[in-house]
C-alpha cells in the first residue's frame, strides 16, 4: 500500500503494500548464488513484515523448468534457497484487505471496519532476474502485474538505457509511472506499455503500481497491485 491521492482509473502509482505508516514501501528480492532474500522497506531501510502473507514462490532455471524453493525467516527478511541455479525468482504477497477510516488505515475489510472512507484488496509481486533466459523475456503468467525487460539488463552497465514493458493480465499498461527503490521517478510508459529506464550500478529495483475498481466485492472498492523488478548492474 502507499500514499494515496488517486486519479482517473486505470491508475499506476507508487508502492501500495502495507498499513498507513508503511505506505510508499515495497517488497523486492536481493541476493546471488543460490540464496536470496525477500525484503520489505524503502531505500536502504528494512522493515518487518508478516511471512504468512507470502502466498507463492516460484523459481525457474535457464531452460524454464521450475525449481524447488525453501524459505526461512531471517531477521527482517525471508531467506529463499533454491535447489539448482535460478534464472528467475517470483514471489506473490497477499496483503489482504485495507480500509481507510477517519482514524487512519486499518488492515480490515470494509465490512469489519468503522467509518470507512475507502477500501482495497492489496496484492504485491516481487520478481528478480538472475540469468537472462526465455523465461525472463516474457511476462510472468503467475503475476497479474508485471515488469518485463525488453533487453538483457545483466549485460548492461550504469548509464545505459533499458526498455521495459508493464503489463496487467498480459495487456500493456499505458501512463504507468516507474519508480526506483527510494520512489524516485524513473520513467513513464507509453501507449504500448513501454518505458525507458536509465540504469545505475548495484542492485536495481524498479517498482510500479496499478489500481482497478471492484464491483462485486463488499469488502473492497478496488484492487491495488504493486510489482517490483530487481537485478544486478555490475558494470
Amino acid at each position: 500500500m502507499k500514499r494515496y491521492g488517486f486519479r482517473v482509473m486505470p491508475l499506476v502509482i507508487f508502492a501500495l503494500c502495507y498499513g498507513s505508516v508503511l505506505y510508499a514501501h515495497d517488497y523486492w528480492i536481493e541476493g546471488k548464488g543460490d540464496e536470496f532474500v525477500l525484503v520489505f522497506g524503502h531505500g536502504d531501510n528494512r522493515m518487518d513484515f508478516e511471512p504468512s502473507k507470502v502466498k507463492g514462490i516460484k523459481a525457474f532455471d535457464f531452460a524454464g523448468s521450475e525449481l524447488a524453493v525453501s524459505r526461512e525467516v531471517k531477521g527482517k527478511a525471508l531467506a529463499l534457497r533454491t535447489k539448482g541455479r535460478p534464472s528467475l525468482l517470483l514471489v506473490e504477497i497477499d496483503n489482504g484487505y485495507w480500509s481507510k477510516t477517519i482514524y487512519g488505515w486499518k488492515n480490515l475489510p470494509r465490512t469489519k471496519a468503522q467509518r470507512v472512507v475507502e477500501s482495497n484488496r492489496s496484492l504485491c509481486y516481487a520478481k528478480s532476474i538472475l540469468i537472462w533466459s526465455d523465461t525472463a523475456q516474457r511476462p510472468s503468467a503467475e503475476a497479474r502485474l508485471d515488469i518485463t525487460p525488453l533487453k538483457n539488463p545483466l549485460d548492461m552497465k550504469s548509464g545505459d538505457i533499458l526498455p521495459l514493458k508493464v503489463t496487467y493480465n498480459g495487456k500493456p499498461v499505458a501512463a504507468a509511472t516507474l519508480e526506483g527503490r527510494s520512489h524516485d521517478k524513473l520513467s513513464t510508459t507509453d501507449g504500448d506499455g513501454i518505458a525507458n529506464v536509465k540504469l545505475s550500478n548495484g542492485t536495481m529495483v524498479i517498482a510500479v503500481d496499478y489500481k482497478e475498481q471492484l464491483n462485486n466485492d463488499p469488502d473492497a472498492d478496488y484492487l491495488s497491485l504493486s510489482a517490483t523488478l530487481s537485478f544486478e548492474v555490475a558494470k
